[in-house]
């Protein structure tokens, strides 16, 4: 969701942070466009809808359920870590790699899996057992 608000609001600059929070928060959705509009006026009836979502969060449209699961594998790599994580949309994360030597160790837990591929890598630090070795 936290991209596709980015998206939505990409024209905001003056208190964008109080509108992403509006619609992480489910109050607001933007525009059919996919804009905000934040010089078109709002309506008496929208106002109250605001606030009335404000105020009570059953007032709020109910968020559409993700197709398919959330997975998130810690694996063991020793010192250091490895955590992998399959979003619902079925993209595939692999969160820093253990210690130098582990990538084999990752590579074949994630292969287990049946996974071949992954599609984002993230290193949280340029630490030796956060990253993968060149010989996976």
């Amino acid at each position: 969701m936290q991209t596709s608000i980015s998206l939505m609001f990409h024209l905001i600059t003056e208190g964008y942070n109080y509108v992403k929070i509006l619609a992480q928060n489910n109050i607001t959705a933007g525009l059919p466009d996919g804009t905000f509009g934040p010089d078109v006026k709002v309506t008496r009836e929208q106002f109250a809808a605001f606030l009335a979502r404000v105020l009570e969060p059953s007032f709020r449209p109910a968020l559409p359920k993700p197709k398919g699961e959330l997975e998130v594998h810690y694996i063991d790599v020793g010192q250091g870590d490895a955590t992998f994580i399959k979003s619902p949309s079925g993209e595939t994360i692999l969160i820093d790699g253990g210690n130098n030597g582990k990538g084999k160790v990752v590579a074949n837990y994630l292969k287990g899996l049946g996974f071949q591929t992954i599609d984002y890598m993230i290193a949280t630090h340029p630490d030796a057992y956060n990253l993968f070795s060149k010989k996976c």
